[in-house]
């Protein structure tokens, strides 16, 4: 199973839906980007790279894009506040898309086993 096929389709972000979209390499290499939120359309653009742990990370930073455009930040607002709107916001994101948290966990455990694989080479060689 690729990691296209476990990344969600969709999430919500307060009242919206964006949907999840994988990026190709070319897309990538044009924009050198590794991932972006577009607000006004509701999309999450996602590159799907070979290393699972950047994929996970992008999309939960596209994921705060929209989660800082729900809860209506900008450049005024303390840490505090920031810190604070952004964990809730996070955690309804993550409460509301169990197939979200179920990915990231997915990517971490696929991290896991190149490192424990990475870890058997290293001592077969020593």
């Amino acid at each position: 199973m690729s990691i296209n096929d476990k990344i969600p389709k969709v999430i919500s972000v307060g009242y919206r839906t964006y949907g999840i979209n994988p990026l190709e390499m070319a897309d990538h290499e044009m924009t050198e980007k590794y991932g972006w939120c577009d607000k006004v359309n509701n999309q999450i653009y996602v590159y799907t790279s070979n290393d699972p742990m950047v994929v996970a990370d992008t999309l939960l930073h596209e994921i705060l894009h929209a989660v800082w455009f729900h809860m209506g930040l900008d450049d005024k607002h303390d840490e505090e506040a920031v810190v604070n709107r952004l964990s809730t916001g996070l955690t309804t994101v993550m409460y509301d898309n169990p197939d979200l948290v179920d990915f990231v966990k997915y990517c971490i455990d696929l991290t896991d086993e190149d490192e424990d694989e990475n870890n058997d080479n290293e001592q077969e060689t020593s």
